[in-house]
């Protein structure tokens, strides 16, 4: 691990955008015919966000929604909430 540090950030030459994307894990499509769901939790306080992207099989946006709720949640919890509310149940 101290290895790999050294190497990025060793090479002064390297722009940190280069460094992030090296990183980063790349966004895949769904398959033909599917949807993919993106969602992403936030937390403030006792106020709990969520943000929820839908993504069609081209990488096209099909719709997206957002949500405040009061009161204490775990991440998971905010999580399967969005995905029930994304799905219709």
């Amino acid at each position: 691990m101290w290895e790999e540090w050294q190497a990025i950030n060793s090479n002064s030459r390297q722009q940190p955008a280069d460094m992030l994307n090296r990183f980063s894990p790349k966004w895949a499509a769904p398959s033909q015919g599917q949807l993919k769901c993106n969602v992403d939790p936030s937390f403030r306080d006792v106020v709990t966000g969520l943000g929820c992207c839908l993504w069609d099989s081209n990488g096209s946006f099909v719709q997206a929604f957002t949500s405040w709720r009061g009161g204490s949640m775990t991440v998971l919890e905010r999580k399967t909430e969005a995905l029930l509310k994304a799905v219709g149940a």
